[in-house]
């Protein structure tokens, strides 16, 4: 098997078929989880963005260097401080960070 051609989601699933069911806590199972998590958090193209009130990170070309945090609700994006409808269109999503730990 030529592992360098491999997707990121064929090199998890790998992962997880070599570790199987029981070994939750093995290290291949746990590097499978972190790369998982790495590939969520990129960008993804709006269209494939949440559209059922989760707050997501969104980029709009010509607003602000740094991402909206927005929302999608009853029809619309909107700013999730505020609530206002977001005017600008949106090109680019990915999921909010998680908060720090400590």
């Amino acid at each position: 098997m030529n592992y360098e051609n491999m997707t990121t989601r064929e090199v998890v699933a790998n992962l997880r078929q070599m570790t199987g069911l029981d070994h939750t806590g093995s290290m291949a199972h746990i590097a499978a989880n972190r790369i998982e998590e790495l590939v969520d958090a990129r960008w993804h193209p709006i269209e494939t963005a949440p559209k059922d009130g989760t707050v997501i990170m969104a980029f709009a070309p010509g607003w602000y260097p740094q991402p909206a945090i927005v929302e999608y609700v009853n029809g619309r994006w909107r700013l999730w401080q505020t609530g206002d409808a977001f005017q600008h269109r949106l090109t680019h999503w990915a999921p909010c960070p998680a908060p720090p730990s400590n």
